[in-house]
């Protein structure tokens, strides 16, 4: 993201990160050993405490990032 515009402050770059990042839809809630055996909940849309804002999506990120 800095290579593409080196004048990013700090509080442009988390903002970039988080409203390009992709949504956790569940989590884990019993690990079992062994594919497809684990249980899993839902979590609500948006922000949350246990997925943050979610996975990064790096390509969306830098996408998203103003030029100089």
């Amino acid at each position: 993201m800095l290579q593409k515009n080196s004048r990013l402050l700090p509080q442009q770059v988390y903002s970039i990160l988080s409203s390009t990042a992709k949504d956790m839809t569940k989590r884990e809630v019993v690990v079992v050993p062994g594919p497809g055996d684990s249980q899993f909940s839902a979590i609500g849309a948006g922000y949350d405490f246990d997925a943050g804002a979610g996975f990064v999506d790096a390509v969306a990120a830098i996408a998203a990032v103003p030029k100089k």
